[in-house]
């Protein structure tokens, strides 16, 4: 059986901005959500989870990437610590979702 192939720096990179997309629309609904029905009603409860485990998936490929990358890659900022451009891309992201 053939080994898997890890993701590549730019695969990590795009994978980042999609994620951390996905984060910040899942805060949107968390928040509206918040703001409309009780603490206790599960669609809150749910959108709290999955906020908290695409944070979780962020940490766990944060982990991978600079496992794997070399240190001249500079993996630390893929997944935490955006440049202008990565914002500019996550708003296009965000808008295209919305």
């Amino acid at each position: 059986m053939p080994r898997k192939q890890p993701l590549s720096l730019e695969q990590h990179r795009q994978l980042g901005l999609e994620l951390e997309a996905a984060r910040l629309l899942v805060m949107r609904a968390y928040i509206h959500l918040g703001n409309a029905y009780p603490i206790a009603f599960q669609g809150v409860n749910l959108a709290k989870k999955a906020q908290d485990a695409i944070s979780d998936l962020k940490c766990a490929l944060d982990d991978a990437a600079v496992a794997q990358l070399p240190d001249d890659a500079a993996p630390t900022t893929i997944y935490y610590g955006r440049s202008e451009e990565a914002e500019i891309a996550i708003s296009a992201i965000v808008k295209a979702a919305a």
